[in-house]
């Protein structure tokens, strides 16, 4: 059962499509990549699918749960290995700037994050920044959408040696806005990861989705599921109001 829903002390916040949408980002960078291979070693696209996704789930398996597990200049490494390309290592590297320059020029902020995150700084509850991967990628990414004045502070796994939903990231994070954990918001858009490690710190839950998601997995239910941030900000002044009602002095002559 869902504690009675109150003001956060802190609010816990994932980014990697839960700010901002990542598959077209994500698809702008592969096909930047493909193009560039196939000029530079006359790779066919079907072939770079193939080989971008064994390099992607053999760097997964042997790095699981780890921040590295992400880092695409060594899926690119792998990448050009399956294909037979050897020590093409700066190859390699260019793809990985190629990649990130042509993700970081296509992302765009979900409409009412801003918001939100103003509504939040006003009622002085401090916003972090929760995610996976390393801390390069994801601090270029809260720069270019202009985060790093909107949040008070960031957590990668990185950071913590662990991946969601692991507690290390979350504690930190916790530990990190000096709150002890009473009442805390924990907004995402995986039920594994964010969802699932919310509950396991007692935090309020809160998943995003997309129009015609159904959030449906077996033992792990959000307390609250929303698709835009202007609701969550609507939530939260409904907080503030409930808040503000209940701190009302009685008036005089009232017994």
């Amino acid at each position: 059962m869902m504690k009675e829903l109150k003001l956060p002390e802190a609010i816990l916040l994932d980014m990697d499509n839960s700010i901002y949408e990542y598959r077209p980002c994500h698809e702008a960078a592969l096909a930047k990549v493909e193009s560039i291979l196939k000029e530079a070693v006359c790779m066919e696209p079907a072939v770079f699918r193939e080989k971008y996704m064994d390099a992607r789930k053999q760097i997964h398996s042997r790095l699981r749960n780890t921040a590295s597990s992400h880092n695409r200049l060594l899926y690119f490494q792998r990448l050009l290995e399956l294909g037979g390309h050897g020590m093409k290592i700066g190859l390699a590297s260019r793809l990985y700037e190629i990649y990130w320059e042509t993700f970081m020029n296509n992302i765009r902020i979900f409409e009412g994050v801003f918001n939100f995150l103003e509504h939040a700084r006003m009622m002085n509850i401090p916003v972090v920044l929760v995610t996976d991967l390393t801390a390069d990628i994801q601090f270029r990414k809260i720069t270019r959408l202009g985060l790093e004045n909107a949040v008070d502070a960031v957590v990668t796994s990185e950071e913590a040696g662990a991946e969601k939903p692991s507690r290390e990231i979350f504690e930190l994070a916790l530990k990190k806005t000096g709150c002890a954990g009473k009442m805390i918001w924990m907004i995402g858009d995986s039920l594994t990861k964010d969802i699932a490690g919310g509950k396991a710190i007692g935090a309020v839950t809160f998943l995003r989705v997309q129009d015609g998601e159904s959030p449906c997995l077996s033992g792990i239910n959000p307390d609250i599921v929303f698709k835009s941030f202007h609701e969550l900000t609507c939530i939260l002044a409904g907080c503030e109001a409930r808040s503000l009602t209940c701190r009302q002095p009685l008036k005089e002559g009232l017994p």
